[in-house]
Parts: C-alpha cells; structure tokens; sequence
C-alpha cells in the first residue's frame, strides 16, 4: 500500500518545531551577548558593543513578535520565509563580530562563542535544513575571511580551523536533518496508514451491517413469501377440490371464479417479486419519451374505478395537458401501485390525481382520505415487505408482500424521477411524483399490444422446448386451443433429431431458459439461427429470477416472458413476433 504524504503537513510540523524552540533561542542570544559585551568591554569600541547589542534585543524582539502571529495565521509559507530572514539577520549580526579588531586571546574567545552558538542551531533547527544554513553561514565566513586576512601563522592556523569547522558543522546539519525529517515523514506515513486503517475498519463494519441486515431481510423475505404465497396456493386446492363434487352448472362457475381470482393474487405476487429482482439486477429497459399525461392518469384510472366504486369512493383527476417525458409503461406502473394503495387506506372519502408544472417539471401527486402515515413510518414505507395497518391481510386488496411502493422508488430512481410523501395521521395522504416536461411533440398514434392478442396464430408451426413434462403439456394444450402446430422437445439435442425427422422449419420458436444438462434457452436460440442461417422468431420463458440470469438475459436481447405467464401476456408476445417476422 502506497503512501503519499502531504509535503506542505511536513512543513507545517517543521515550522512548528523551529517556533516552538524560538523562546530558547532568544533566551540563549540575550544571555551571552550580553556576556560578550561584558568581556569585551574593554577591548571594543563601546559604540560598536552597545549598536551590536541593540540589533541583537531587536531581532529577539522580531522572533516573539513572528511567533505570536505564527499561532494564529494559516499562511505557513509566510512564516517560513519570516523565520528564514530571522536567522539571516541574527547570522549576520554574530558575524559581525568576527569582524572586531582585536587581541588573537581575545579572538579565541569570540570562536568559541559563535562555535558554540552554531552548534545550538544546528540542534535546535536542523528539521528544517535551510533555516540552519541561514544562521551558520553568515555567522562563520565573515570569521574566516577575517583570520585570513591577517598575518601571522597562528591567525593562519586559525582560518584553517575555522574552514574545517564550518565543512564538519554543514555536514552533520545534513545528518541531523535527515534523521529529523525521516522521524517526521515516518510519523505521517503512521498517522495516514491509521486513518486508512480506521477508515477500511469502518467499511468493513459498515459492509457487515449491510450484509447482516441483508441477510435478516433475505430472512423475512423468505418467511413472507412462504406465508403469502401459500395463502392462494392454499386456497386454490380447495377451490379445485371441492369442483370434483360440484354437480349444479351456476355453482362451478362461482367456485371457477374463485380460483380465477386466487390464481390472479398469486400471479401478483409472482409480478411483484419479479419486478423487484429485475430492478435490483438492472434488467428493467426503460423507453424515455413524450407522454400525455393525461392520456395515461386517465387509463390507469378506469382500471380502478370499479374497485372504487365498490368502496364508495370518488375517483377522479384534474385535466392539465402536460406533456411528459417518461417510459409509459413503467409510469403507468407506478401510477396504479400509488393508486391501489391509496384504494385500499381508504374507507371513506375521495381519491383525486393532480397534474401541476412547477417550471421545468411536472409535479404529479396522489391524494386521498385514508388513515394517513405516522411521521416515524415516512423512510421505511417505501422499503420491501412494509405493509401499514394491515392487520387482515387481504389479499383481493393487495399483493401481501408489501412490495408496491419498494417497486415505486425503484422505478422512479430508474428513470429519474423522485417520489416523496405527507400524510397527517388519521386524515390522510399524499404521494408526489416529479417528473421532467417533454421538450418533444408527441408522437404519433401507435398501435395498441392489446390489439395484438386478437391476431390469428392459425396454422403456426411452434417448437416448444421445456424439459419439465407438466409445464410442456400445459403449453401445448394452450397453443393448441389456438390453432398452432406444436412440436414438443425437452432438450436442444431431442430438438435437432425432431426437426431433422420431420423436415421442420419452426415459424416460431419458445424455450425455457434452464434446460437439461445445463444448458440455456439461449444456447438453444443460437443453435437454432445457426442451423437455418436465419432469424427464428424466439421466445424465453423462465422462473429464474437469480441477478446473473436476468442479467444474462438482458444482454442477449432476446424477448422474455417470466412464469407464471398469463395466456393473453403469451399470446401477444407471440403474436408480435408473427408481425415482426
């Protein structure tokens, strides 16, 4: 793992470092410039002694004035270079002394205090290089250059010595700044690999919660649907049970009628779990385009109406004309979940639709009288499996599972849109959609699906591939029923040697997508195309619902129809496939 550390943290810590010495070293100047004047006092000039001396108390008086502004001020360049020109000045002025004409006794003297002042620096500010060399330089050349240019060998001597001691001082600055930036590199390196690690620590915590809750979801799933899909289930062998000992006509109509309407519930479920795995595996196409607003609140109104009217309620919307920009399928979706939960909180009262621009967009909202939603419930009703006061689970009235609204914001967030929610507890709700206007005309008038399942499959060649037996026998007895010529096989191998025996050419081709052998309907499909050099119009059917198939599915294009299919869904499909032949 790689880390880079932040050069301009490096030097914030530098600088605070030398600041936080800044006190030491002007403590250490007052003292022994002070001593200095004093044994010099009699050799020097006392001019010269007390000028020196002031430039010394004034660049101490400089070095507290910078520190106190360090702590404050964020511009750390700043400082650095205001700390830099401290140490030039406070070099240059104890160079200075170097310069003073005096005895070489007495000279011996003022060596040895700018050695010893200079070895402090390097002690004291060799984290940061460039602030050592600033002091140490102009503090020792002008005391070499002073002792060469005397005469005499001991002065001579002396040079020579101050020279070796300039090279040995830089060289262990270098040294010691090196270790000090290493230590303080080090440090920072150690602090970003514990943040990294706190951080990946809190994704895994993170990651844990989410596959804990994942799973405790998976775990209510399972139960919910094991309860509600077994309700219908349960009820249908009842129904069908009791039709072996029904003899009057009018009465194994209404037990017919019963088990058609069980077998509607359990298909809404089925649809519902679908779409939710479909949208979780990003296998929902969505077709953005101009929609009449109106056009499409009215269609999904006169499906409920009747289920209104049995409740007494009003249903009604208000007309507005706007176009908007949306895939109408799926918004029709989303209008009716909204609409059949609204039917089924409502007692009493009135469910009325709105249609408003609010600049760019539409804003569509569902209103109704129910027993409304208490403020804490507003984030987890649109969650799956939430279902409100619904303590009788009915299921003519809804799909048990409490998936509607899981499949809305779903949808919506698909498409771009948003839903939100206000309810006043005990008076009711109102759910709205924001949706973009269309900036393009409408479209043409189009032909309707539903025309299409009124189209003839007479005479139509179908080679049917399922190696379940029951759910074969089933199919072809409905493709039958409408005039098709069906060719049963349950295998891809079984469906070559059947073609090849009887010289078929299938006019359409419909196949389960697991087969024997582990083998995919759509292996079959591309079998079959490359067998006849040709397009074969082709239809999957399948109970999987897993992410990887639906996944697998999408990227091949092909058309899909999920189990349980409704007769009409199929016949359409198939229709439609005749058309685009």
């Amino acid at each position: 793992m790689q880390l880079v550390v932040d050069n301009k943290k490096i030097l914030q810590t530098q600088m605070k470092m030398l600041y936080g010495n800044i006190y030491f070293i002007i403590a250490g100047n007052i003292i022994i410039s002070s001593l200095l004047v004093v044994m010099l006092w009699n050799v020097v000039m006392h001019t010269i002694l007390i000028t020196w001396l002031i430039s010394i108390i004034l660049m101490s008086v400089y070095r507290v004035i910078i520190s106190r502004l360090f702590s404050a001020h964020k511009n750390i360049y700043l400082f650095r270079n205001l700390y830099l020109l401290a140490s030039f000045f406070s070099g240059c002025a104890w160079g200075y002394i170097g310069l003073f004409d005096v005895p070489l006794e007495s000279y011996y003297f003022i060596l040895f205090i700018i050695c010893g002042l200079t070895v402090n620096v390097v002690a004291s500010s060799s984290v940061y290089l460039p602030a050592c060399y600033f002091f140490i330089l102009p503090a020792t050349l002008p005391l070499i250059f002073f002792t060469m240019t005397h005469e005499g060998s001991n002065w001579h001597y002396l040079s020579w010595m101050a020279v070796a001691y300039l090279l040995t001082l830089v060289g262990y600055s270098h040294v010691i700044s090196k270790s000090s930036n290493r230590s303080v590199h080090l440090r920072f390196k150690n602090l970003d690999l514990i943040e990294q690690l706190t951080e990946q620590k809190a994704e895994v915590t993170k990651a844990k919660e989410l596959a804990e809750k994942a799973n405790i979801s998976k775990s209510h799933f399972l139960a919910a649907a094991s309860h509600d899909l077994r309700q219908p289930l349960h009820s249908m062998g009842l129904f069908v049970g009791a039709l072996k000992y029904c003899n009057d006509e009018n009465e194994r109509m209404q037990l017919y009628q019963k088990l058609e309407s069980s077998q509607e519930s359990l298909l809404k479920l089925f649809d519902a779990l679908l779409d939710i795995s479909k949208l979780d595996a990003g296998a929902v196409e969505v077709f953005m385009q101009p929609v009449d607003a109106d056009d499409a609140i009215d269609k999904v109104i006169r499906q409920y109406e009747i289920k209104a009217r049995n409740k007494n309620l009003k249903l009604f919307a208000r007309p507005s004309k706007a176009v908007i920009y949306t895939d109408p399928l799926w918004f029709e979706r989303i209008l009716r979940n909204l609409l059949s939960n609204a039917i089924r909180y409502t007692e009493k009262g009135s469910i009325f639709i709105t249609c408003r621009s609010r600049n760019d967009r539409q804003l569509i909202q569902v209103w109704d009288s129910g027993c409304g939603i208490e403020d804490d419930h507003y984030v987890t009703i649109f969650d799956e499996f939430k279902q409100l006061h619904n303590t009788k689970q009915d299921r003519r009235q809804n799909h048990g599972l409490g998936l509607g609204l899981a499949i809305v914001k779903r949808l919506c967030h698909l498409m771009g849109h948003t839903v939100s929610i206000q309810s006043v507890y005990g008076k009711g709700s109102v759910f709205s959609l924001m949706l973009k206007k269309s900036t393009i005309a409408l479209p043409s008038h189009q032909h309707e699906m539903s025309s299409l399942g009124s189209l003839s499959l007479q005479g139509k060649d179908v080679l049917l591939i399922d190696d379940d037996v029951a759910v074969s026998e089933a199919m072809s007895i409905m493709l039958k029923k409408w005039g098709c010529n069906v060719y049963e096989a349950d295998s891809l191998d079984s469906a070559i040697r059947l073609i090849d025996k009887i010289n078929l050419t299938p006019d359409i081709l419909v196949t389960d997508y697991r087969l024997q052998d582990n083998r995919t309907g759509i292996e079959v499909i591309e079998a079959m195309q490359a067998r006849y050099e040709t397009s074969i119009p082709s239809l999957l059917v399948t109970a999987d619902t897993s992410t990887q198939s639906l996944a697998e599915i999408k990227e091949c294009g092909c058309p899909v129809l999920h189990k349980p299919v409704k007769p009409v869904k199929l016949r359409i499909m198939m229709n439609s496939l005749c058309l685009d032949r």
